[in-house]
């Protein structure tokens, strides 16, 4: 029994460690994006795509945390609601914001919806993203 919790961290570790990777790469992509000063249709476009992945990332990397130290939660707003709870992340109620803004985005039609949410993710969002690639597990 023990060989196979052994083999289980070893899977999870190997996991979080390609979700960093793939998150990494998102993030700078977004931090580019979102670093043009141009506020035209294709740069809003890129931002909320970019953002999009990012948030996808960084909340299963944040599940991946989550699992090793043993805690199970499935959907993204356990994970929020948990990782603030641990102090993984500092401003749950931001995440949530985030979640829903990241829920939005495929049903947003109007040019001002987005650009709204296009200085948003520059604003606000961005830097609790940052703090993400940060983290570090915990014994």
């Amino acid at each position: 029994m023990k060989y196979y919790y052994d083999w289980m961290i070893d899977v999870k570790q190997a996991r979080l460690e390609q979700r960093r990777e793939n998150f990494s790469r998102a993030i700078n992509l977004l931090s580019k994006q979102s670093e043009k000063e141009v506020i035209d249709d294709e740069n809003i476009a890129a931002t909320l795509h970019f953002f999009e992945m990012a948030f996808e990332l960084a909340w299963k990397l944040l599940k991946d945390y989550l699992e090793i130290q043993g805690v199970i939660v499935n959907s993204p707003r356990e994970v929020i609601k948990k990782s603030f709870q641990l102090e993984y992340i500092d401003d749950g109620v931001l995440w949530l914001e985030m979640l829903d803004a990241r829920n939005s985005i495929s049903h947003m039609y109007e040019e001002s919806m987005a650009k709204e949410l296009f200085l948003c993710i520059k604003e606000r969002f961005i830097f609790p993203l940052l703090k993400v690639g940060e983290l570090k597990c915990r014994d």
